[in-house]
């Protein structure tokens, strides 16, 4: 699956969506922003799916950002860091 930070790069790829869409962010997005998506959500269920993502872009998203999509997604997997 093929994420992006801005929607002009999202359009450029096939299927492709914005971080914001695909993790469930808020927009804007800030520090302390964070998922909506639930473990037992059917969101959450197509991420388990996904054996890969490419993130378009991911060195223009703030840090915070990034820690937070790994959190979500350890918290998905069920992956105690």
């Amino acid at each position: 699956m093929t994420v992006a930070w801005t929607g002009i790069a999202v359009s450029l790829l096939p299927e492709g969506r914005t971080v914001q869409s695909r993790f469930k962010r808020p927009v804007p997005i800030l520090e302390t922003s964070t998922s909506s998506i639930r473990p037992n959500s059917k969101e959450a269920e197509e991420i388990r799916k996904t054996q890969v993502y490419i993130w378009d872009e991911a060195p223009m998203a703030p840090c915070y950002a990034l820690n937070e999509v790994d959190i979500l997604l350890r918290d998905i997997m069920n992956i105690d860091a």
